[in-house]
This record gives structure tokens, C-alpha cells and sequence, in this order.
């Protein structure tokens, strides 16, 4: 859902940060920052490849100018209040902080394909048209009691959300995507609705010899079979946040969110 026009105004304001957390006497200029960074270290390949240079260039000069006057006249605009401007683009985009998944929704003996977006500002919903983000609310993340998780044929969960006052919502899933999306709706149970409360259990469980199908899966199974690692947070030089643009056509997909 990201236009090119957004992706150059992020861009330029991560340009502007960067140049003034690194060399604060330096003068935000296109110029310098193009043989220090390079645009390709702000601008998602999409743009590159579908505008001309000159084009993005001329358009990114412009940004960069008018980013002054985001603030009073007669201020310059820190580093802080840029990174805050820059918060603000993204929380107008529908998919910022939520994440697409795709999985078979189960009713009764009825199996439908289906487009998950999960997010702060949606819960868990079934996205009906891509073209014109019209989505419709399966459940509430403060609705959601349980969840559980149980192993099918080949690689395929199968996830029961159990949610108050209705049938449990049931999906078949790609085991990776079944354990993001029950982590996903678990954090923003605790972070939206109650922090004291689980409603997946991760700690607990250990892995049998067989793990037969319709067997609950634990964390700890995921664990092991996958070979998962923690990790501490990591950010390589020059790194800058990239967001990746698209069509309009598109199918909706999500921003990419760093690993925790």
C-alpha cells in the first residue's frame, strides 16, 4: 500500500536524520548524502527501478527543503522531531504494525482461503478485498481467550483461537506462520488488553518421540525443530529503516517487522 510519494517523504526524513545524528555541522544536502549513503540505502528498490534518477533526485531535493517547515520559523528541525514526523507517515498507513498472514479457515466441512491481517488497529481480521482494504473483524484481541496449536499432516498446523461467546475460530497454517501469528495475537493480548495474562502458553511442554497428528504443540517443539536462536538486537553500520514500497495492484502485505 506504500506510494511512491510516501516512500520518497520517509525516505528524505530518514535522510535528515541521519545526516545531523552524524555530522550535525554538515548542511542536509542531497549531494553529500548520496556519496556518503547512496539512495539505495533509503529508497526501496521498486522506486529506484520505476523512476527516473533525475526524477527522484529533483523530487527528494524538494522533501529535503520542505522538511523545515515542519517546525516555527526560525527553528531547526531536530533530529527528535523528525524521527516523531516520520512515526506519523507510517501510523497512516493501513498495514503499519500489523502483519498478513494467509491460511485455510475451517467451517465445519466448509475449508476457505483466506487473508489474515492482524494488528493493533484491526485484532485479527479477514481482509475481503485487497484493492480497497476493505477488511472485516473476525475477533477483538480482548475477545480471544485461548489459543492452542496442533500438529496435522506434513507441515501444517492447525490453530484453534477460542474466543468468548462463539465458536472457536479455526486455520490450517504452515507451522511458521501459525506460531508468528499466535505469538503476534498473544503480545497484543498483554500489551492492549491484560500484561499479567497469557493466553498461549510458550514455556511449557515437552517434545515426544512422535509427534502424532492432533497432538499439542509447545513452544518448545517449535523450538527444537526449527532451530530457533535469541538474539540481541543488532544494527549493522549506516543501517537505516527500510520500508518496502508496491503497486497499487498489489496484494497487501506486511512492513517488515524486527525480530525480537
Amino acid at each position: 500500500e506504500l506510494k511512491y510519494d510516501v516512500a520518497l517523504r520517509l525516505a528524505a526524513l530518514q535522510m535528515y536524520i541521519l545526516t545531523i545524528s552524524t555530522k550535525q555541522s554538515q548542511k542536509v544536502s542531497l549531494k553529500y548524502i548520496e556519496k556518503e549513503w547512496g539512495l539505495e540505502t533509503f529508497l526501496p528498490p521498486m522506486v529506484l527501478q520505476s523512476m527516473k534518477e533525475k526524477n527522484v533526485k529533483k523530487a527528494l531535493s524538494h522533501i529535503l527543503k520542505a522538511n523545515q517547515n515542519l517546525v516555527p520559523p526560525g527553528k531547526k528541525l531536530s533530529a527528535l522531531q523528525a524521527k516523531v514526523h516520520y512515526l506519523k507517515f507510517l501510523s497512516d498507513l493501513r498495514l503499519y504494525g500489523g502483519r498478513v498472514f494467509k491460511a485455510m479457515l475451517v467451517q465445519g466441512e466448509k475449508h476457505s482461503e483466506v487473508t489474515l491481517l492482524v494488528g493493533p488497529r484491526y485484532g485479527i481480521s479477514h481482509v475481503i478485498n485487497a484493492k480497497t482494504h476493505l477488511v472485516s473483524l473476525l475477533a477483538d484481541f480482548s475477545h480471544v481467550n485461548k489459543i492452542e496449536m496442533f500438529s496435522e499432516e506434513e507441515n501444517n498446523v492447525r490453530v484453534e483461537l477460542n474466543v468468548l461467546d462463539v465458536k472457536p475460530i479455526i486455520l490450517l497454517m504452515e507451522s511458521t506462520d501459525a506460531m508468528n501469528l499466535a505469538c503476534l495475537t498473544a503480545g497484543y493480548y498483554r500489551l492492549l488488553v491484560d500484561s499479567r495474562r497469557s493466553i498461549f502458553n510458550m514455556a511449557h511442554g515437552k517434545r515426544t518421540a512422535n509427534n502424532e497428528a492432533g497432538s499439542i504443540i509447545r513452544y518448545s517443539e517449535y523450538k527444537t525443530k526449527h532451530n530457533t536462536h535469541n538474539l540481541e538486537w543488532n544494527y549493522p553500520p549506516k543501517s537505516s529503516c527500510y520500508v518496502r514500497a508496491k503497486k497499487e495492484d498489489a496484494q497487501p502485505s506486511s512492513i517488515r517487522e524486527s525480530k525480537q
